[in-house]
């Protein structure tokens, strides 16, 4: 559905704001709408919890939580740059974040996934059996300071790597490609970034053994609420970019 009304002004407007304060566009609620009515036909008693509305009760008493974010990318796409994802986390027992009964990042344009599901992590369907340690040069990162890209441009090519810096515009596809290892890093400093938004890739870091942190924790990061997260860095825990951690 995103692919097909890529392109069409109408899905572009921007029609509010959504519950984290940012503009929602029309394709946001079309794309929210879509993912929730589809919980509706298939009975799962559960709650969505959704960047643009927030709370969808879908029961009384839900056995599931869900989190959505129904287009990471929204303002790509309505500039018809072609790089946004969808990012549904779905929890039962667990209220931990990083630990959904099962979760995917899909990117829209390409049809990459990035799926978790219990004790295995998936790449396009097939089974990724450890971190794939490519990219490593590559840092995705999202800051409003100067200073944060000295840093670590700094501190990377002081230990010989040839930084590549990256800010593509969808945030939760860039983290789920750095927790599986396609590239070695992701930074976000502006205090914007959503649960929502990293639910899935903090789950892949957890499952693939590379280093997670999040301002406020992750044990403490609520999943029934839409919640901003002030920093995320997920990199390989050999990384020297944990060096300086604590001035970012």
């Amino acid at each position: 559905m995103l692919r097909n009304y890529f392109g069409l002004d109408e899905y572009s407007r921007v029609v509010g704001t959504g519950v984290s304060g940012d503009y929602t566009r029309c394709i946001d609620v079309v794309a929210e709408e879509y993912v929730v009515n589809a919980v509706k036909r298939a009975g799962l008693p559960a709650w969505v919890i959704s960047e643009e509305r927030g709370l969808w009760a879908l029961c009384e008493r839900p056995s599931y939580i869900l989190l959505l974010d129904p287009l990471d990318g929204s303002l790509n796409y309505a500039l018809k740059i072609p790089f946004a994802s969808v990012s549904i986390a779905l929890y039962s027992a667990s209220k931990k974040i990083n630990e959904p009964t099962c979760g995917m990042v899909l990117n829209v344009f390409t049809g990459d996934r990035v799926e978790v599901y219990e004790d295995r992590v998936l790449f396009n369907g097939t089974v990724v059996p450890a971190y794939l340690n490519r990219g490593f040069e590559v840092v995705s990162i999202y800051t409003e300071d100067s200073k944060h890209l000295d840093l670590v441009f700094k501190c990377l090519k002081e230990r010989g790597v040839p930084v590549k810096t990256r800010t593509m515009g969808s945030a939760a596809i860039e983290s789920a490609y750095a927790a599986i290892g396609l590239i070695g890093h992701f930074i976000h400093l502006t205090g914007r970034i959503r649960n929502t938004d990293i639910a899935v890739s903090l789950a892949v870091a957890s499952k693939m053994g590379i280093g997670a942190y999040t301002d406020p924790p992750v044990n403490e990061i609520e999943i029934s609420r839409v919640e901003s997260i002030k920093k995320v860095l997920l990199a390989p825990k050999t990384s020297p970019i944990w060096r300086v951690l604590d001035r970012l």
